[in-house]
């Protein structure tokens, strides 16, 4: 009988040892597959962080873009004033040319008509 028992304590050890080599086994495996799975979380993480630098570089990029965009846009304003500014300083100078022009017209006209006074005087009065 304690042989037998012996026996049955030994095939319980063996088989509580088995079961506790199996959970063994099984905490190994869940240890190696949580592993695995941080280093896939790491890797995703650090791949976000890139992402996200990317995505700051390209803003800050978009900033200045924008930036330059608005001092050509305060050029370009400038530079449309002084063209409305320029135009109506020309048109001044136009139509200050233009009484200019019609005043030597007239006078010209005057002349050329004394002109012709003075060459119809001298022809009667050679005729004479």
């Amino acid at each position: 009988e304690k042989e037998k028992m012996k026996n049955m304590l030994d095939s319980r050890y063996k088989m509580l040892e088995r079961e506790k080599e199996d959970k063994v086994a099984i905490l190994e495996k869940n240890r190696d597959q949580l592993l695995d799975n941080l280093d896939q979380e790491k890797i995703a993480k650090n791949g976000l962080a890139d992402e996200k630098v990317q995505l700051y570089r390209k803003l800050e990029d978009s900033k200045l873009e924008i930036s330059q965009l608005e001092d050509t846009m305060k050029l370009v304003q400038v530079d449309v004033g002084n063209c409305i500014v320029e135009k109506r300083e020309d048109k001044g100078k136009l139509d200050n040319l233009d009484i200019v022009l019609t005043n030597l017209k007239k006078e010209k006209k005057e002349m050329e008509s004394q002109c012709l006074e003075i060459v119809l005087w001298k022809r009667k009065k050679t005729k004479k």
